[in-house]
């Protein structure tokens, strides 16, 4: 069976990469950036079954066993090394939502098919917004559990789409 590569695309961009720096309205954030990248998008068409599986399998705290509750307080944001469970102190600024979509705009102007857009992004959202401000290579998926990034999030709920 072929793969729907916009709902690949929508998988991949359901959380929004800045949503560790402000939880509440990252799903109204995650639609504008889908429309930035081609796609329009409703907040119920971001929840599904790879996002689940994504996030329980994510959710596994390691090593201490511990979750974390953790939330960008004086510009800065807990975040938990996977393997030594050492936490660190992530500098970070506010969301700079116009900053995403002018990154988004220009990794997709030009390109036109779903599939195509999907691979940029993947490919070059991170290291582009990474450029811009470096925390965004950091930033967690998941403040419960800030032991892995947005980009592993993103892409296990974009390969499990895919596997589904």
């Amino acid at each position: 069976m072929p793969c729907d590569w916009t709902e690949l695309l929508i998988a991949y961009l359901h959380d929004p990469p800045d949503k560790a720096l402000a939880i509440r309205g990252h799903e109204t954030r995650a639609c504008r950036y889908a429309v930035s990248a081609g796609e329009e998008v409703l907040p119920d068409q971001l929840h599904g079954t790879a996002d689940q599986l994504a996030s329980s399998i994510e959710r596994l705290p390691m090593p201490s066993g511990k979750a974390v509750q953790v939330d960008a307080q004086n510009g800065r944001l807990t975040i938990v090394h996977p393997l030594s469970g050492q936490h660190d102190q992530l500098a970070v600024g506010p969301v700079e939502e116009a900053e995403v979509t002018a990154v988004i705009k220009q990794l997709v102007a030009g390109v036109d098919p779903p599939k195509q857009r999907f691979l940029v992004l993947w490919r070059l959202l991170p290291e582009r917004l990474a450029e811009r401000n470096a925390y965004y290579a950091l930033l967690p998926a998941d403040t419960r559990v800030p032991d892995h990034t947005i980009w592993h999030h993103l892409d296990a709920a974009a390969g499990l789409k895919a596997a589904l």
